[in-house]
């Protein structure tokens, strides 16, 4: 009897146990001989990184022909012979097959096919803010205060101050996930001169998150 009940305990103890989740995993997109990767397709599940290496003696990149918010959906810097690099953006992809080139050799060209195998990442989506409501605060310090949050760590981002289609400003940022950043971007000594004779500025803030969204944002300041 203690037998069986032993053994009914295990077997529960087995149940209860929840199984731990695969980690994603890293593969490799390599170069082939003659400006050729070294296939005609690439296999990864979704949350899966990739690694480029160049094994050939010429620079070499990798970039989707998809894009994503006007640019690639992912891709790598030049990465030069003998060296490697990771292929940024694949983390997001869902289920499906993305083309790939290299833009240094025209016909250097493979898929990369995502299983449905793990999950993917959540891409950045940056929210902005802008903290300063009136034209004399801007007049009298100088700088404007804009609050930035994400809901998952951004390692760069650039965000530029515009008025009309001049940029007053440019500054990068980075982010940590589920906490508001207050930013104090600087305005040309110039443009804060006039400031104060005009009745009403509309500034905005643009910017872009790399393989993420920037959501835009736009204020009058009288």
């Amino acid at each position: 009897m203690r037998r069986a009940i032993s053994g009914l305990a295990g077997l529960l103890l087995f149940i209860m146990i929840p199984s731990t989740p695969s980690e994603a995993a890293t593969s490799t997109i390599a170069t082939g001989s003659g400006n050729t990767f070294s296939a005609l397709s690439y296999s990864i599940d979704q949350g899966d990184s990739v690694v480029f290496s160049n094994t050939d003696g010429q620079r070499h990149n990798v970039k989707s022909t998809s894009l994503f918010e006007g640019d690639f959906l992912f891709g790598t810097s030049t990465v030069q012979p003998g060296s490697s690099g990771p292929v940024e953006g694949v983390e997001f992809l869902a289920t499906g097959s993305y083309p790939f080139f290299c833009a240094f050799h025209p016909g250097m060209e493979a898929s990369l096919i995502v299983g449905p195998g793990g999950s993917p990442l959540e891409r950045p989506r940056v929210s902005t803010r802008i903290l300063t409501y009136r034209k004399r605060f801007l007049v009298r310090k100088g700088y404007l205060r804009i609050e930035l949050t994400s809901a998952v760590s951004v390692p760069s981002l650039s965000l530029r101050v515009v008025r009309a289609s001049r940029e007053l400003a440019e500054v990068s940022a980075d982010l940590t996930a589920n906490t508001a950043r207050v930013i104090e971007v600087r305005l040309p000594a110039s443009f804060r001169r006039r400031l104060a004779s005009m009745k009403v500025v509309r500034i905005g803030i643009r910017g872009s998150v790399p393989y993420g969204t920037f959501e835009s944002a736009e204020r009058n300041f009288r």
